[in-house]
């Protein structure tokens, strides 16, 4: 089962149907936000975004939805009769008292418009009087600079003057197009009394859209104009110049749709990159050796003669970037070269030295479902990157023996296996390091064929090369390295883990069928996803604790009834790397002239030589963490630094920094809260550093 945490912000409430919380997997709920007195609704936040009221979500994991509610100010309402729109195949007619002025419009085809301007750029609540005939039905469409925004069928048989709100908070450009489209359908004629326009109340959240090009062309926004209210939806349509075609998008838009649409829950930068027709193209491709991963502006493997490319290394933790190789000689980061013929690029990093204990972090889990099959696959690609840490977890019902596990092109070899204290199910987990042959899916196989199976392939950086899994703990109903019989279903589990070195994580993958599962205290549950109906479900949730110290760790968790559960964890090691030790600092080692310097010396003394994001510290952090950064000697003034946090489905939650910075060393304090000054949740989050062309993001996770 699925759950459903819905919330308000403002002052409202949300209806649900069906009615509930707790869903079958794949369920679709309609959410209905209900404004309170003197308030309307705005727009959706966390999983569901948009202003559609109501609005459906689809129960493919558990979700948390946000009404957002502004207070109604009064604002100044302005009213355009329907007969003094700009009009194609409508007329106006003469009608009763109950009308306007007396007077409507009414269609004279099979489809007309009735189209007119906001009385002046900013935000409206928009509302339409229409008549509802006894004939039918026909269909009224509203458009807002061609997007449409709201449509009903005339199907009431009322014959009454109805008002409908089709837009809240929605922001106009002076020069912004509303139009009516009536289509007719019988005898109906889908008449129009007038459109009333409402200045927003309250003052919306704004962000703002900036475009650039890369190449030759232009890029139209619709509505144009803004800023944009928090949630609105924004089309872009990339229009290129004679002799040019449009590629694709980058920034905070990405892919080569076009038109394409951009929703409005953070300033964007967006570029459309433009290539010229009938040039002589070359192509790059570029590879790792080491650990990490680069980034390219613009992307993209085929590219004009003479385009400029610039390349970004990322290391990760406990690695370096040393330097470029093959058809570029450097060690400049980042680097700008020209496409003057087909480049084969490879970033190398190296790993840092001894010294102190580095950093594992999880980069993502991939899921895959199966039944009746003597195998399980995930449903989508996982991401291929040298020296990365994966573990494959499966699960089956009944338990089957897992016999192999395929795919990137890795060796994989299993670290544990354990029956349920019934053997209604199991859990099996499999290891695999080195150079992937690319992204790609991962299989399992059985002996036998079950009658589903789920599988959960996890990837790790900074994990220790050499031994990259420590200590381990399985564990049934019937306890530590139970047996497959004579168990008795229960609601929760205990083991106690030793973790051996610092900043180590304790990973642990649960069995556990048709329950939902609560992972225990310190613990983030990284995944859960079942597959099959009744008895025959599979199912199963990854769990992990980074572990600051040496120790003994409780593995706990819970789920929402008895069942037969097997669990298995493991201590994930991190690379040695010469970071500072906890407590230590940034001056721990720093040595000039054969003299310690203190912190406070080194960031003043020693200007940096090329831009860099490092390592937040603490890593987990509560209630506070500081993010270290630097700017080169090579900005000659300043430069505009912005540096943002967002979770993991990319909302920004936070922005930090946002100003122009000179050359040295900085850094900034994040205390665990939002924009609004509410904590965040618990979790692993995204922090980003924006400074001209150099972008760079890392990980930290946040536990309360």
């Amino acid at each position: 089962y699925r759950e459903l945490t819905t919330n308000v912000q403002g002052s409202g409430s949300v209806g649900l149907n069906p009615p509930g919380g707790s869903y079958e997997d794949g369920t679709q709920v309609t959410l209905t936000a209900d404004p309170a007195s003197g308030w309307s609704f705005s727009n959706w936040s966390g999983n569901l975004s948009g202003s559609a009221n109501p609005a459906t979500i689809t129960m493919n994991s558990n979700q948390n939805v946000t009404a957002v509610f502004q207070q109604n100010g009064g604002g100044q309402v302005t009213r355009i009769e329907a007969e003094n729109m700009t009009l194609s195949n409508y007329t106006t007619e003469n009608q009763g008292s109950a009308w306007s002025g007396n007077t409507g419009i009414k269609l004279t085809a099979s489809t007309g418009t009735a189209q007119t301007n906001a009385p002046a750029s900013g935000a409206y609540d928009v509302v339409v009087v229409y008549e509802d005939e006894t004939d039918g039905p026909a269909t009224i469409e509203i458009r807002i600079d061609g997007t449409l925004v709201d449509s009903w069928t005339l199907n009431q048989n009322t014959g009454a003057l109805i008002n409908r709100t089709v837009v809240t908070s929605h922001t106009f450009s002076s020069n912004s197009v509303f139009e009516i489209k009536g289509i007719k359908n019988g005898g109906e004629y889908c008449r129009i009394d007038y459109v009333e326009f409402t200045e927003s109340g309250g003052s919306c959240t704004t962000y703002t859209l900036t475009t650039g090009t890369q190449g030759s062309g232009t890029v139209d926004l619709s509505p144009s104009g803004g800023p944009y209210c928090a949630g609105s939806q924004v089309t872009l349509t990339a229009n290129p110049a004679s002799g040019w075609s449009f590629v694709n998008w980058t920034g905070d838009l990405s892919g080569s749709t076009n038109p394409a649409t951009i929703t409005m829950d953070g300033n964007k930068n967006v570029t459309a990159v433009f290539q010229q027709q009938g040039c002589t193209t070359f192509s790059i491709t570029t590879t790792v050796q080491g650990s990490g991963s680069i980034d390219q502006n613009p992307v993209g493997g085929s590219h004009c003669e003479g385009t400029q490319i610039t390349l970004t290394a990322n290391p990760v933790s406990g690695w370096s970037f040393s330097n470029w190789s093959g058809d570029l000689s450097s060690s400049v980061n980042p680097t700008t070269l020209t496409l003057d013929a087909n480049k084969n690029i490879t970033a190398v990093f190296q790993q840092s030295g001894g010294g102190g204990s580095g950093q594992i972090t999880h980069q993502e889990t991939v899921n895959g479902g199966s039944t009746s099959s003597s195998s399980v696959t995930t449903s989508g690609n996982v991401t291929g990157v040298s020296g990365d840490l994966y573990l494959a977890a499966i699960s089956s019902k009944p338990f089957n023996q897992t016999t192999s596990v395929t795919g990137l092109g890795l060796t994989w070899t299993q670290v544990a296996d354990q029956c349920a204290g019934r053997n209604q199910t199991g859990i099996t987990v499999y290891q695999a390091m080195g150079t992937p042959s690319g992204n790609g899916t991962v299989a399992a196989n059985f002996s036998g064929a079950p009658n589903s199976a789920v599988i959960f392939v996890s990837r790790y950086t900074g994990a220790s090369i050499a031994n990259p899994i420590g200590n381990s703990v399985t564990g049934n109903t019937n306890g530590s390295n139970g047996a497959c019989s004579g168990g008795t279903d229960t609601d929760n589990y205990s083991f106690n883990i030793a973790t051996t070195v610092q900043n180590s994580v304790v990973y642990a993958a649960v069995a556990r069928r048709h329950k939902t599962h609560t992972p225990g205290a310190g613990f983030i549950e990284l995944d859960e996803f079942q597959i099959g109906s009744g008895g025959s479900v599979a199912g199963a949730a990854i769990v992990e604790q980074t572990v600051a110290s040496p120790g003994t760790v409780n593995l706990t968790g819970t789920f929402s009834n008895d069942v037969d559960w097997a669990v298995i964890g493991l201590e994930l090691q991190p690379e040695q790397t010469s970071a500072p030790a906890q407590g230590e600092g940034l001056a721990s080692g720093l040595q000039k002239n054969n003299t310690l310097l203190s912190k406070s010396t080194f960031e003043t003394s020693l200007v940096p030589q090329q831009f860099e994001l490092k390592p937040n510290f603490p890593n987990p952090f509560n209630p506070t963490t500081t993010i270290y950064y630097s700017i080169p000697s090579t900005v000659k003034s300043s430069i505009t630094v912005r540096i943002e946090v967002f979770n993991l489905r990319g909302k920004m939650v936070r922005s930090l920094v946002r100003e122009s910075k000179q050359p040295g060393a900085h850094q900034v304090v994040w205390d665990g809260k939002d924009d609004t000054g509410s904590p965040v949740s618990s979790g692993i989050y995204v922090y980003k550093m924006l400074a001209g062309n150099f972008v760079a993001s890392r990980k930290l996770i946040f536990m309360k």
